[in-house]
């Protein structure tokens, strides 16, 4: 092993010539080639297989199976990695897409460089790296990983960190275009969102990062990375719609790529799913429609939008709410107030100062209006027995309350 980790080739032949064990483990069952792959050395990897070292050998670690396929992917070594696929190494089962799964997630630190793409702002440095991780997922496609499975998660991966140049190769190979994230026990993880909704996050988190930075205005070189994040989110979006796309698919939590549009600040995104076939009265597993949802945000752009194409204003959830119920109150108010109650049994900020602290501070009224002018009931009533006037008046919501009633509403 000593002399796999000085990486002396000359001693390491001497030593298999005098019939040392290639396959020899440390205690932690990692063998030469394990470390010849980590650390680049593809001409002592090439004598270790020359004398029958185990190609797929693999080590059970906390976070997944290790492999010198696996070690080379993710230390970014093109040379070991061409050189185990040519001589073999088993890329159809589970150890090619951990591969991939690596290659792809690891490409995610930045942008690849393609004509799909634009030039990184990494530096030659980081180019490289970043042009060595595109090769070697172009090594191992053109290896013969399988991404075709409907259960691969490898297009979803892509998609949602805004890489379309990996997105492009992976349809191009015939990754199945509504390929999913995982979903963990109770929902969670990526909550079983198809590729095209792991694209629009992307695209939604650029955009984000661009109206919202953290920390003042962005300098130039990160204004124009957000920039190109937004870039190739968008992209992303467009290519994955002209490969058939589903746009009606809904994630574990039953919401659609319509419902992400709610206050993501992309006016074109709604208008593209439309054009591709989007329904507007899909519910979620709260039986919520996106023109709900953009009602409890406050979303009026998109309120607009989905009335102009017939979404139905009336429609309730499964708590018996209306979208102009949820406008006025979704509940959001009453946890705070309760939650900062329980806060200042143990703190000494006390309630809330002002009604500008609660998630709705004033009931929504532009969207009241909107939905008003579309035909909302007013006389719908919730299944506790909650009309949207007697949630406006709860709430002490005075011009929302005086919408409702000249529109008629008495209780």
């Amino acid at each position: 092993m000593a002399a796999m980790r000085t990486g002396n080739v000359e001693i390491a032949r001497l030593l298999l010539d005098r019939k040392a064990d290639v396959n020899r483990k440390r205690s932690d069952g990692v063998t030469a080639l394990h470390l010849a792959a980590l650390f680049g050395d593809a001409a002592l990897a090439g004598l270790l297989l020359d004398h029958g070292a185990n190609i797929n050998a693999a080590v059970e670690k906390p976070s997944g199976v290790m492999t010198p396929l696996t070690n080379a992917v993710t230390q970014a070594q093109v040379a070991v990695v061409a050189l185990l696929i040519k001589r073999g190494v088993n890329l159809k089962g589970a150890q090619g897409g951990d591969a991939l799964e690596i290659a792809i997630q690891q490409a995610g630190d930045g942008f690849i460089r393609r004509p799909i793409d634009a030039p990184s702002n990494y530096g030659p440095r980081g180019d490289a790296v970043y042009e060595a991780r595109w090769r070697i997922v172009e090594l191992l496609l053109g290896g013969g990983v399988n991404v075709k499975s409907r259960d691969s998660h490898l297009l979803f991966l892509a998609a949602n960190g805004g890489q379309a140049g990996i997105v492009e190769l992976l349809l191009n190979k015939g990754a199945y275009v509504n390929g999913r994230g995982a979903v963990g026990p109770a929902g969670g993880l990526d909550d079983g969102k198809t590729a095209l909704m792991g694209a629009i996050d992307s695209w939604r988190m650029a955009r984000f990062d661009e109206t919202n930075p953290d920390d003042g205005p962005l300098s130039a070189s990160a204004l124009a990375d957000v920039r190109a994040s937004e870039q190739f989110g968008r992209k992303t979006v467009e290519m994955l719609l002209a490969h058939g796309a589903d746009v009606n698919l809904a994630d574990a939590r039953g919401a659609t790529p319509l419902m992400q549009c709610v206050s993501c600040d992309l006016p074109d995104l709604p208008k593209m799913l439309f054009a591709h076939g989007a329904k507007v009265d899909l519910t979620d597993l709260q039986g919520q429609t996106a023109l709900m949802r953009a009602a409890m945000e406050n979303d009026p752009g998109l309120t607009v939008l989905l009335l102009a194409h017939h979404a139905d204003v009336n429609r309730r959830d499964k708590k018996g709410r209306t979208a102009l119920m949820l406008a006025i109150d979704d509940g959001s108010n009453d946890l705070i107030r309760t939650e900062r109650m329980h806060e200042a049994e143990f703190t000494d900020h006390g309630p809330l100062d002002s009604p500008s602290d609660l998630p709705n501070p004033n009931g929504h009224p532009e969207i009241v209006r909107l939905l008003l002018q579309h035909g909302a009931d007013v006389t719908a009533m919730a299944s506790d027995g909650a009309t949207a006037l007697s949630l406006a008046q709860k709430q002490g919501f005075a011009p929302v309350t005086a919408l409702l009633k000249k529109a008629g509403a008495k209780r």
